[in-house]
């Protein structure tokens, strides 16, 4: 099976729809996996992604362990107030 290489674009996209569906947020390890991409290749679009506040990230407990976990942005509170 040949490798392609993926446009950033689509590795965000791909991303987005994956965490959208994990709530709960995900370790850079479990979006690589799914990925099929490195760790520290999957670090950088995440970082890129939180600068542009996409992402955010948080500790969860997996396992006994605390790990990071990037998660969806929420929309700010200003835009949902009830009046």
């Amino acid at each position: 099976m040949s490798r392609h290489r993926r446009k950033p674009e689509e590795v965000e996209e791909f991303i987005i729809k994956m965490l959208g569906k994990h709530p709960q947020g995900m370790s850079i390890a479990a979006i690589a996996g799914r990925l099929g991409l490195s760790n520290s290749g999957v670090a950088k679009y995440l970082k890129e992604m939180r600068a542009d506040g996409k992402l955010t990230r948080g500790a969860y407990v997996s396992y006994g362990r605390a790990r990071i976990a990037y998660k969806l942005a929420k929309p700010t509170e200003s835009t949902n107030t009830k009046e």
